[in-house]
């Protein structure tokens, strides 16, 4: 009985309580002990779900940061045991590059080394039967692990004897590049090259950078050079043509190599004779030309004029027709026809 009437009065109070006054908490001392009790009550539910919710939002980002980390965190434990069970492969290739950067290095002259080169590489022309105009060193080039060297060659000689001094630099066992190389006809047999050729003069690297065995190797053996461990090629001439000699035609020899005994008109470009005369037979027509000098002569079928083996081939009333042996841009030898018409003598 005693609950019941208690629960009947809390109702009784909530009933009559006037809920406006909550606005004004002021006057909470003049409110019903169940109107006090239900408002504590209600603001301590608030205020313990509110921080319930801030904790748990927290939590959960918390947790959502420590999955994308355990996430990383094991894809970065598969590649370190893909980098550990490949570990011994990877230092067998180590060794394997170190061996033919070292074999380089060594390769590389240093500064002391340089005028060494240089009396190496013209040494090697001249016994090629090559003229050296000039060598010069132009300015060093800075580059992150080494100088690059230009060197400015001019010489001068033939064209299978400078195949053979390519060669031969290429050959030396200090590394060599030629580049920006020009060829320059002086004459029938002799050629001017001009040649911008690179060496590369060692710069020493921090220990840190190579790794205090690396740099100590190279210090030990700086000048040791190996051969053997690149393709070489040797410039044999054989039968290997000079693209700047002129090219006869199987049974074409030239003007100059002609036949033994040229006549007198072969002297003569063909401008300078003149057709004068026109002797008609049952053989065959001959012409008469008459040279600078007022000479005539008689030509037939078959004989010679002019300085380019111009064969006669036919004497007619337009002219003296025949065929000459003329040399093209590349100077191969090529026949073509000729006329010397009457005009020349009228």
């Amino acid at each position: 009985m005693k609950v019941k009437s208690l629960l009947a009065g809390i109702i009784r109070d909530l009933h009559e309580f006037d809920w406006r006054e909550l606005a004004s908490p002021q006057g909470s001392g003049g409110w019903p002990a169940a109107v006090r009790t239900s408002v504590v009550l209600l603001l301590t539910s608030s205020l313990l779900a509110g921080g319930y919710l801030l904790r748990l939002r927290d939590l959960q980002e918390r947790n959502a940061r420590l999955a994308l980390e355990e996430a990383e965190l094991a894809a970065e434990l598969d590649v370190l045991r893909t980098r550990v069970a490949s570990l011994d492969d990877y230092r067998q290739r180590a060794r394997e590059i170190e061996e033919p950067y070292m074999r380089m290095l060594r390769q590389l002259p240093y500064e002391s080394e340089i005028p060494a080169l240089i009396d190496e590489i013209t040494s090697l022309g001249l016994s090629f039967g090559l003229n050296f105009d000039s060598i010069e060193l132009a300015a060093e080039l800075d580059r992150p692990h080494y100088v690059e060297q230009p060197i400015v060659i001019r010489v001068s000689g033939g064209y299978h004897e400078i195949g053979a001094f390519f060669s031969g630099v290429a050959a030396l066992g200090r590394i060599v590049t030629m580049h920006d190389f020009s060829l320059r006809e002086l004459s029938a047999e002799e050629l001017e090259l001009e040649l911008l050729a690179r060496t590369y003069r060692y710069r020493p690297l921090p220990e840190a950078s190579t790794g205090p065995e690396t740099a100590q190797a190279v210090r030990q053996s700086p000048i040791q050079l190996e051969q053997g461990h690149a393709e070489q090629f040797n410039y044999a001439v054989g039968a290997r043509p000079n693209p700047f000699a002129p090219l006869a035609l199987p049974g074409a020899t030239g003007p100059e190599a002609a036949r033994p005994g040229l006549n007198p008109l072969e002297k003569y470009a063909l401008h300078e004779l003149r057709l004068v005369g026109l002797l008609k037979y049952e053989e065959g027509n001959v012409g008469l030309l008459q040279d600078p000098s007022g000479t005539v002569h008689r030509v037939e079928r078959g004989d010679y004029l002019g300085p380019d083996q111009g064969r006669v081939q036919r004497i007619t009333d337009l002219g003296v027709e025949l065929i000459e042996w003329k040399t093209d841009e590349t100077g191969a030898y090529a026949q073509q026809e000729t006329l010397l018409p009457w005009e020349n003598g009228q």
